[in-house]
């Protein structure tokens, strides 16, 4: 089927890549990095040794970083990984965006299987279900400038997380 597009001539094109500004039409910015890369064979690697389960890395289409597989290939939980350069305590609370969070508890729903937020602060590995936050708010990284880094987000006790 061909669509005559012809009558449509003097219809005005609502945008165009000239009048659009940059935040409108900037790609996907993926913020992982080699060293992100390298955190995360880092903690598959904690999680094979604490609990003998594989991590493999999901497309991103699922929202979070891991599926925790066992020798079987079953699958066990899902996880995101976060690495953090400040101690467990510096801060009373951990927040995660609340997309994050939403997309984490679609993928528990409809499998039965747990999600978890591992976190590597530079003095302790904890996890925990990300059920388990305790509130919500407003917040996000302000160092970039970017609007986007600014969302809704779940909080979690850091004290409440578990060792890896």
């Amino acid at each position: 089927m061909q669509w005559d597009l012809s009558k449509f001539k003097d219809v005005p094109v609502k945008a165009t890549l000239a009048n659009l500004n940059d935040a409108e039409i900037r790609p996907f910015r993926s913020d992982e990095t080699a060293q992100n890369r390298k955190d995360e064979e880092t903690a598959a690697e904690q999680i094979k040794a604490a609990w003998g389960l594989t991590a493999k890395k999901l497309p991103r289409l699922y929202h979070l970083d891991f599926v925790l597989l066992d020798r079987n290939k079953d699958i066990r939980a899902f996880a995101e990984v976060k690495t953090r350069s400040n101690t467990q305590h510096a801060y009373s609370e951990y927040m995660v965006g609340l997309s994050k969070v939403l997309q984490a508890k679609k993928l528990c729903e409809v499998t039965g299987y747990a999600s978890l937020l591992i976190v590597q602060w530079s003095d302790f590995t904890g996890w925990i279900n990300m059920h388990q936050h305790h509130r919500f708010g407003w917040g996000g990284r302000t160092d970039r400038d970017d609007f986007q880094d600014l969302e809704p987000m779940a909080f979690f006790t850091a004290s409440a997380f578990k060792a890896l």
